[in-house]
């Protein structure tokens, strides 16, 4: 059976929900935390998340690769194939988990004098880099559980599961921090909600899909299958995981700790901010892997067609209103003691517009089966970051990491076209200019109300930005209904039954 576009669809819109309901709850928490344990210690939190990183090392592509797989048998209804899948992975994963687990329990305090530059308060941090390592391994598994859901197209499912997951997460960090816990708090909180996730995950997982846990069903077969698979998304995690941590250490030895906490507030917002579009792509994936088995590149091409269309329109007005009403969301966030927290989100904002308009083919590439043009893509940018840096910084100064983040974002961008034309023989994307500059006049258009707005109505709690950004959101959607961009044949294809 032929996945159904209005799946897609469902998929998309419950993922963007999710995301619009808890970008809220990130938000208030970084002020209310930093209010609790001061920039400094936020800085200190940012650096011990470090450990989390070995995430990337352990997980070895397991949790993307068996969502992949997962949808492409779930429909043969093969309990002992799925259960051979799953129990391969998990036996995989914790194979990869115990070396770096090791490392960072045995020499954590070396590494947390030597290299993350934290001088006070060893024995503290040192607990709390074993509880967050602990963390990290509880949450890989649980994400392995959650690609069984997300593999059978019930992203839905997914989705509540992390909303309420998030909620009851911030709860515990209010109490723990009202409770006077500081930073050990957070990495309590962390680690009892990784434990419910995993517990939450497995029992759901097990309803959509019939498969047992028996690690004597792994299988060397499957296991290269996956390995095959998994690793050249493997390589291109690794090359991502260490940037953000290596500046981060950069930025501490350079600057101080302090700066860290900036760099990393900044960063917080524009994965907050960036999630929100790129969570309505990521059905994309496991129907790439559907439709290119099934029916070829013409279906392929079609998907990211059609994906890139929407995604255009919903990214510019976006970031049109996100640009116009965002000065005096950072005042009311965070106050006004740090306007450099601005400048970086800004700086950072434009790289990321880039390097979105790329994702449908890049995601298409890897559900395909591409994951090593997708790692081509992810080392070619990180050389252009590299390049960068140390010219960027010596002119910009700290401002500098972020200047060398876009361009390196700008250049995925043209890197990923390049390498879908190439993997799929296709000469060039066509392009629809009227469209475009549609949407652009249009976005431009939205962008000088907002900033009107900001200029001239003097809003002081976030009930009035709230509605004030409600105001600009409902103009642009609009201008785009008024001037018929999305036709009703637009809207036929994504929900029509197939």
């Amino acid at each position: 059976m032929k996945l159904r576009m209005n799946i897609i669809a469902k998929n998309s819109i419950s993922n963007v929900i999710r995301v619009v309901l808890l970008t809220p709850i990130y938000f208030l928490l970084i002020p209310y935390i930093i209010s609790k344990i001061g920039i400094e210690g936020y800085g200190i939190w940012a650096l011990i998340g470090i450990f989390g990183s070995y995430r990337v090392f352990a997980d070895f592509g397991m949790t993307t690769s068996l969502i992949k797989f997962i949808a492409e048998i779930s429909e043969d209804n093969n309990d002992l194939v799925a259960s051979k899948y799953i129990n391969t992975s998990i036996v995989t994963q914790l194979g990869f988990s115990i070396v770096p687990l090791f490392v960072i329990i045995n020499y954590r305090t070396f590494i947390i004098q030597n290299i993350l530059n934290i001088s006070e308060n060893i024995e503290i941090v040192s607990l709390l880099v074993i509880l967050v390592a602990i963390s990290t391994l509880i949450n890989m598994l649980a994400g392995l559980f959650q690609s069984i859901i997300d593999g059978v197209q019930r992203m839905e499912v997914s989705n509540i599961i992390i909303t309420i997951h998030t909620l009851i997460s911030a709860i515990g960090t209010y109490v723990l921090l009202e409770q006077q816990y500081g930073i050990l708090g957070l990495a309590i909180n962390q680690l009892v909600m990784s434990l419910a996730l995993l517990i939450t995950n497995i029992l759901l997982s097990k309803r959509l899909l019939r498969y047992k846990i028996n690690l004597f069903l792994f299988s060397i077969q499957i296991f290269k299958e996956i390995f095959s698979y998994s690793v050249n998304i493997q390589f291109s995690s690794l090359l991502r995981m260490w940037i953000e941590p290596a500046i981060k250490i950069i930025v501490s030895h350079m600057f101080s700790i302090t700066y860290v906490g900036y760099y990393e507030i900044a960063l917080k917002f524009t994965s907050r901010i960036t999630s929100l579009i790129r969570s309505a792509l990521n059905p994309i994936f496991p129907a790439a892997s559907l439709f290119y088995n099934q029916e070829g590149v013409l279906k392929i091409e079609k998907l990211r067609k059609y994906s890139s269309k929407y995604l255009f329109i919903l990214i510019n007005g976006f970031m049109a209103i996100t640009f116009a009403t965002l000065p005096k969301f950072i005042l009311l966030w965070i106050g006004p003691d740090l306007p450099i927290v601005l400048d970086l989100i800004i700086i950072q904002l434009v790289g990321l517009y880039a390097s979105i308009l790329a994702t449908p083919a890049y995601i298409i590439m890897r559900g395909a089966g591409f994951a090593r043009n997708t790692l081509h893509v992810e080392f070619l940018t990180i050389i252009v970051q590299l390049i960068s840096i140390p010219l960027i910084v010596s002119i910009y100064g700290f401002y500098g990491f972020a200047v060398s983040f876009s361009i390196s974002m700008i250049s995925s961008y043209y890197l990923s076209i390049h390498f879908y034309k190439k993997v799929f023989s296709i000469a060039d994307l066509e392009r629809n200019y009227p469209f475009i500059v549609k949407i652009l006049a249009i976005s431009i258009l939205t962008y000088i109300f907002g900033a009107v707005f900001r200029e001239y109505v003097n809003y002081t709690d976030f009930i009035e930005f709230i509605l004030i950004g409600l105001i600009t959101s409902i103009l642009f959607l609009l201008m785009v209904y008024v001037s018929n961009i999305i036709s009703r044949k637009d809207v036929h294809l994504i929900f029509k039954r197939q």
